[in-house]
């Protein structure tokens, strides 16, 4: 069965579920002024309190752009997010017509391929037992939506923790590991909103990055219009550039389930060229 170029757009969300791996961003490296130790929880507690807060989010006009394996592919998409309860993309190149989709819900991830009929799913048991990552829903979110996180743990856990924190000229950076990934978050010095999210596992080799600019104010909530996700190791090369283009937040949400009753079941591998 012909794969169709437009398919690379299912890998960015696909890949952050499962964190296999992708060419991260480069980040020009600068000499930290100072390092020293948080002893207090006020610079968490002041990215918490300037994260962004919505309970739905609308990106009607989209642009992906993705790179894969020195394969580039850009078009438009819908992207929904209900918090704490799904994450739908939906690939539409021409005409508002859905050839593919990516559904991120508590319970699976869902890839389906319209053009050609086909679908696969997979549950969280089934990405945690095939990546040395045992990602939730909720780290996906965090991750898209410029939230601090930590895998398996909730916001208290960063709140009751010592991190060590790196000085710069125009931003700081917490740093900690918990078990083994390493995690860092890069904060403006003013808002202390989060510009970059890195994760990095050692062994595995597996290193994702979130890069967070363009900041724009859509009514009360301040958010990214531009979002770079790099995942990458020694097997996969894959970055992704999401253009949002205006969002509407906490408006309803119509997600309407797919029907998969005239569609194929298939591995993963099948949709994907990975």
């Amino acid at each position: 069965m012909k794969r169709y170029p437009i398919l690379l757009l299912l890998l960015p969300l696909a890949l952050v579920a499962l964190l296999s791996t992708a060419c991260s961003p480069k980040n020009k490296t600068v000499k930290p002024n100072t390092r020293r130790v948080i002893t207090t929880a006020k610079t968490v507690e002041s990215v918490i309190l300037n994260q962004p807060q919505f309970q739905t989010a609308q990106a009607k006009k989209a642009r992906l752009s993705v790179d894969y394996q020195q394969r580039k592919v850009a078009t438009s998409a819908n992207i929904s997010i209900y918090h704490d309860s799904i994450i739908v993309v939906s690939v539409q190149p021409m005409l508002g017509i859905e050839l593919v989709r990516v559904e991120i819900s508590k319970q699976q991830v869902l890839l389906l391929d319209k053009l050609n009929r086909r679908y696969c799913t997979l549950t969280y048991d089934q990405l945690r037992a095939s990546s040395a990552i045992p990602v939730s829903y909720n780290d996906i979110e965090d991750l898209l939506t410029r939230h601090i996180f930590v895998i398996g743990e909730s916001q208290q856990w960063l709140l009751n923790t010592q991190l060590e924190e790196q000085a710069y000229p125009d931003s700081h950076k917490l740093l900690f590991q918990k078990t083994k990934l390493k995690y860092e978050y890069q904060l403006d010095n003013s808002t202390h909103h989060i510009l970059t999210t890195k994760l990095e596992h050692a062994d595995p080799l597996i290193t994702l990055i979130a890069d967070y600019r363009n900041e724009q104010t859509y009514g009360e909530v301040v958010f990214p219009s531009v979002i770079r996700l790099g995942v990458s190791s020694t097997a996969i090369d894959l970055s992704c550039v999401v253009e949002m283009g205006p969002i509407e937040f906490n408006q309803p949400l119509n997600i309407i389930a797919p029907s998969l009753q005239k569609m194929q079941q298939v591995d993963i591998k099948t949709i994907l060229p990975m």
